[in-house]
């Protein structure tokens, strides 16, 4: 009886699947273009890959880094390095085979700078958009024609536009003298803007990410609140948003000189699915000359750990034996039964040095990443039975 009920069963789905089957052909027919479809070759919303931000704590922090399809945020104060992380996330997408773009409303970026993060500026598209339809209008037009120039059959390489900042770029109505602006006018753009590049970004496995300020606004319950500025549409739209901010004693001081300073990096919206270490704060070492420096981050996880935010007693990292921060900021390495010792900045020439150290690194860290430490409690011998 149980063998009749299960070839039932079957039966019965296969009947399912064919009126499901059926509808679609009829909606599609209907709408004379496809507009439905069956979700078993995957949803509209899955992510289509990723493209690193060159940092690893970041990247699975970001549940692999920053998805292909979809819009992400970054913000901060200035001088934070949110430029400078736009860079780094451009650099890889060349290094992908991927198209890069930049539509600098600030006209910060510089030919010397990008080229020191390791950008091709040569291949590097930038815009000039006066408004930010303008901005909307562009971004389409070239994904748009990036698709016709796709050759059939073979992946897409990756697309990625930063906009940096969406909170400098006026909308049409801001900058027409015959016209009476509102507050509301730039929100309400942006909002329009994003609600219709959805479908062009994930077609053409593009990403779009946004560089933006913070503003503190007064308010009368709760004292002044920090927020970033461009409306609802911003926050409803991205799917992860990554906040930059200062880190207390974060000073990279070599020989007296102030070479850099270490930057928190908080995810504060992520909407990819995957696991992460909850109310954790990577913090990333960021060099006036080199820009984030990712072999320094990780070495500074393993040898020292870091304090979960609201926890005295849970860390990440810190418990390497491989990895010791010593006196007078001396570090020591064993890797291959060899005892290393070196400053923290010339860490990565001691991975240069050492075939397959490096690698070794990145899997300590990926260990340790999800694993908090327990809080050390000392037992007395009474409560010993």
């Amino acid at each position: 009886m149980a063998k009749k009920r299960s070839t039932s069963t079957a039966a019965g789905l296969d009947a399912r699947m064919e009126t499901l089957r059926s509808v679609v052909g009829e909606i599609n027919k209907e709408f004379k273009q496809s507009v439905a479809s069956l979700a078993h070759d995957g949803l509209r919303g899955d992510v289509q890959g990723f493209v690193p931000t060159g940092l690893l704590m970041l990247d699975l922090m970001l549940h692999g880094g920053v998805p292909l399809g979809r819009m992400i945020e970054i913000s901060g104060r200035p001088g934070m390095g949110k430029s400078t992380l736009a860079a780094h996330i451009l650099a890889n997408c060349q290094k992908m085979g991927g198209t890069a773009i930049v539509l600098d409303s600030e006209n910060s970026w510089t030919t010397e700078r990008v080229r020191d993060l390791g950008l091709d500026a040569s291949a590097l598209i930038q815009f000039e958009a006066n408004t930010v339809e303008e901005g909307f209008s562009l971004i389409n037009a070239t994904l748009q024609k990036l698709e016709r120039l796709q050759t059939k059959g073979e992946e897409k390489p990756p697309v990625i536009i930063i906009w940096d900042t969406i909170a400098a770029s006026p909308c049409a109505r801001d900058i027409d003298p015959d016209k009476a602006g509102t507050a509301m006018d730039k929100p309400r753009a942006i909002h329009i803007g994003i609600k219709k590049i959805y479908n062009t970004l994930r077609d053409s496995r593009a990403s779009l990410v946004f560089i933006n300020q913070i503003i503190t606004r007064m308010s009368s319950f709760g004292g002044p609140t920090d927020e970033t500025p461009g409306g609802w549409g911003i926050k409803f739209g991205v799917s992860q948003q990554i906040r930059l901010g200062t880190v207390a004693q974060g000073k990279i001081v070599v020989a007296g000189e102030l070479v850099g300073n270490v930057i928190r990096a908080r995810i504060t919206k992520n909407k990819i699915p995957g696991e992460r270490a909850k109310d954790f704060e990577a913090r990333i070492p960021l060099l006036f000359d080199g820009g984030f420096n990712d072999d320094i981050a990780n070495l500074m996880f393993l040898a020292e750990g870091q304090t979960m935010s609201g926890s005295s007693s849970k860390k990440l990292g810190g418990d390497c034996d491989q990895l010791q921060k010593g006196k007078a900021g001396i570090y020591s390495a064993v890797f291959n039964e060899e005892e290393l010792k070196f400053r923290v900045l010339g860490f990565p020439a001691v991975l240069d040095m050492h075939d397959g150290m490096r690698e070794w690194l990145i899997e300590m860290v990926k260990e340790r990443f999800l694993k908090p430490v327990k809080p050390i409690v000392e037992v007395t011998s009474s409560e010993i039975s």
